[in-house]
C-alpha cells in the first residue's frame, strides 16, 4: 500500500513578511523600553495605565472598561494625570510613541491633567472621558487635541498653541470657567454640542484667540454664562447656528443689579472674521431644527467681517436695553435679520454694510408703547422705558434696506443720517411707538426709491 508524500508547510517569505516581523519586533522592544522606564517612577499601574503603555508604540485605542458581552466586568479605568503628563513629555517615551498618537475611551483622569508649558508632538483623543479636577493647557504646544463626550472641571488653556485642529464637542460638558484667551490654533476650533456652565460669570473665554480655520459653537452648543470672543481673529467663519447662549446676571447688591457686563450672552466686540458670522437656524445631525438663542446682549460692536452676518430666525432676549449691538461693524456682504425675534434694542449705529440690510419678517420689541398685562411682550420682559426698536443712525448700506414682509417694531425705528445706495422699502411693515414718532430718518440719503406703504 503506497502513501503519498506529505507536503511541507509553506513558510511565508519575502520582503513584506520580513517587514511585518521586523515591525512586531520593534514594537515589542519599544513596549519593553516604555514599561521599564515608566516603572522607575510609577508603581502599581492600573489596568487602564497598562493598556495605555501597550498602545503607545501602536497608535491604538485604550479602552478603560470592558465592552458589553465580555462579562460586564469593569476594569480599573483610572488614569493618573501625572502619568499622562509624563508620557506626553518624556523624550524617550515620546520617541517610542507612534506618530498617530493615542486614543483614550471611557477613562477617568485622577487629578488635574496638567500639560501647561508642555510640547506634545503627537495627537491626543479622549472619548467619553471624565476630568473631575479639570485640565490645564496654559502655554502648551499641542499637535492636535480632540475631546468628545464626557465631562470636566474648569479648563485653563490661555496662550495654548495647536498645530492642527482643536475639538471639544460631542456633548462634552464643563462645570466652571473655561479659558482659551490668547490661544493660537492653526486649524479649526470646534465646540459643536459642547456645554459650558458658569452661571455667575464667564462660561467660555476666547478673547483675542487666533484661529486659521472655522470656529464652531453650533448645533446643541450651550453656554450658561457669558461667551467672550472680543478681539478674536478668525481666518474663516464663525458658526453659532442652533447654539444657546444663556448669559446670566451676577448675584450682586441691589444697587448693582443693572451691571451691563454681566448680562452679555455673547461678547465679540472687535472680532475680525475673514468669512461669515452665522447666528441663525441650523438643521443637522445633532439637531433637527434649532434657531440661535441669545439670552442677554449679543455684542458685535466694531466687528470686521469679510462677507455676511446672518441672524435669520435668531431669538434674542435681553433684560438690559440692548438685544443686538453692531455699532461701527463693517461687513463685505449682507446683514440678514430676516425673521429675527428680538426683545430689546437692535443697534446698527455707524455700521458699514457692503450688501443689503434684510429685515424681512423681523419682530423687534423694545417698549415705547403701552403693553397690556398678560400679553407676550409683557410676559417676556418688554422694557417700558425703551425708546428705540431698530437704531441704525449713520448706517451706510451699499445695497437696499428691506423692512418688509410683516416687519414689526414696538419702539422707534431710526435711520437718522443714514446713507443708502439702493432703495428703502417698508412695504407691509408695522411700526409702533406709542405717542412717539415711529420712523425717524432726518438727514438720510437714499440713492434709489423709497416705499413707505406701512401698516402703522
Amino acid at each position: 500500500m503506497s502513501t503519498s508524500p506529505t507536503t511541507p508547510p509553506v513558510v511565508p517569505s519575502g520582503p513584506p513578511f520580513r517587514l511585518r516581523i521586523e515591525r512586531r519586533r520593534e514594537e515589542g522592544v519599544a513596549r519593553r523600553g516604555i514599561f521599564s522606564r515608566v516603572l522607575r517612577y510609577f508603581r502599581k499601574l492600573s489596568s487602564a495605565e497598562r493598556s495605555l503603555l501597550n498602545a503607545l508604540p501602536l497608535g491604538g485605542t485604550v479602552r478603560c472598561t470592558d465592552p458589553a458581552g465580555a462579562g460586564g466586568e469593569v476594569l480599573e479605568g483610572r488614569l493618573r494625570a501625572e502619568l499622562l503628563r509624563w508620557v506626553c513629555t518624556d523624550p524617550e517615551v515620546c520617541s517610542r510613541t507612534d506618530i498617530r498618537g493615542i486614543e483614550v475611551v471611557n477613562g477617568t483622569i485622577a487629578g488635574v491633567l496638567d500639560l501647561s508649558f508642555c510640547d506634545v508632538s503627537f495627537p491626543i483623543l479622549f472619548r467619553d472621558c471624565h476630568f473631575p479636577d479639570g485640565i490645564d493647557l496654559t502655554s502648551a504646544k499641542l499637535c492636535r487635541l480632540e475631546i468628545q463626550g464626557g465631562s470636566s472641571g474648569p479648563i485653563r488653556a490661555s496662550f495654548v498653541e495647536v498645530a492642527y485642529d482643536l475639538a471639544i464637542d460631542g456633548n462634552f460638558s464643563v462645570k466652571g470657567s473655561t479659558s482659551f484667551a490668547d490661544a493660537n490654533i492653526h486649524g479649526s476650533f470646534g465646540c459643536r454640542g459642547g456645554r459650558f456652565v458658569n452661571p455667575q460669570g464667564v462660561a467660555l473665554d476666547c478673547s483675542r484667540i487666533e484661529v486659521d480655520g472655522d470656529v464652531e459653537f453650533s448645533d446643541r452648543f450651550r453656554a450658561l454664562g457669558t461667551v467672550h470672543l472680543a478681539g478674536a481673529k478668525l481666518g474663516s467663519s464663525l458658526y453659532c447656528g442652533g447654539g444657546r447662549f444663556l448669559g446670566r446676571r451676577r448675584k450682586s447688591r441691589p444697587e448693582a443689579a443693572a451691571d451691563v457686563q454681566s448680562t452679555r450672552a455673547l461678547d465679540a466686540e472687535g472680532i475680525e472674521v475673514r468669512g461669515d458670522i452665522y447666528l441663525d437656524r441650523v438643521t443637522g445631525s445633532l439637531s433637527s431644527s434649532r434657531p440661535f438663542h441669545g439670552f442677554g446682549e449679543v455684542r458685535l460692536v466694531g466687528a470686521n467681517v469679510g462677507d455676511t452676518i446672518d441672524c435669520r430666525d435668531a431669538v434674542l432676549r435681553s433684560r438690559g436695553r440692548k438685544a443686538l449691538a453692531m455699532d461701527r461693524a463693517k461687513t463685505g456682504g449682507t446683514v440678514f435679520l430676516a425673521d429675527l425675534r428680538a426683545r430689546g434694542e437692535v443697534r446698527l449705529v455707524g455700521a458699514v454694510i457692503g450688501g443689503n440690510l434684510e429685515c424681512r419678517g423681523a419682530r423687534i420689541l423694545n417698549g415705547g408703547i403701552a403693553v397690556p398685562e398678560g400679553s407676550p411682550g409683557r410676559r417676556h420682559g418688554t422694557d417700558p422705558r425703551g425708546d428705540f426698536a431698530l437704531n441704525a443712525d449713520r448706517v451706510r448700506v451699499s445695497g437696499t434696506v428691506h423692512l418688509t414682509h410683516g416687519f414689526e417694531s414696538h419702539g422707534q425705528v431710526r435711520l437718522v443720517s443714514a446713507a443708502i445706495t439702493g432703495s428703502l422699502v417698508l412695504t407691509g411693515a408695522t411700526l409702533r411707538a406709542g405717542d412717539d414718532v415711529a420712523l425717524r430718518a432726518d438727514g438720510a440719503t437714499v440713492g434709489g426709491n423709497v416705499y413707505l406703504n406701512t401698516n402703522r
